[in-house]
């Protein structure tokens, strides 16, 4: 699938959704939550295979599993700013912020093995 292709479907939705919304506005905002997902799951089909590619390339090197580390934070931050995005839209900036925190708070759990690997690191090295 193109970027163009995605680029112009979202362009369409946006023209469908700002006509409804004229017409009809209560079924507006259920049609972006449905085109957003839809786009959020083209954007997950086109991740797949970078996420791949990286995890083969992360079991053949040493620090493999600071990259895991990484795809893992990379996975929840899409996640987290997406639905962020999504509670915005419909109005709820208060749901959004605390969704943003929990990936915050996530991020920095899946953070915590690489985190103390880099602290024993330091320390090897200040007594060595």
């Amino acid at each position: 699938m193109s970027i163009l292709s995605v680029c112009a479907g979202a362009v369409g939705a946006v023209i469908l959704i700002l006509i409804i919304r004229q017409l009809k506005n209560d079924i507006a905002m259920p049609i972006s939550v449905c085109i957003t997902t839809a786009l959020s799951i083209t954007a997950i089909v086109l991740i797949e295979p970078i996420s791949t590619y990286v995890s083969e390339l992360a079991e053949n090197v040493r620090y493999g599993q600071y990259v895991k580390v990484m795809m893992k934070s990379l996975a929840v931050a899409l996640v987290t700013s997406s639905s962020a995005d999504i509670c915005r839209d419909c109005g709820e900036g208060a749901i959004a912020s605390k969704v943003e925190l929990v990936g915050k708070c996530s991020i920095m759990l899946i953070s915590l093995p690489l985190i103390k690997s880099l602290l024993t690191l330091a320390e090897e090295i200040m007594y060595a």
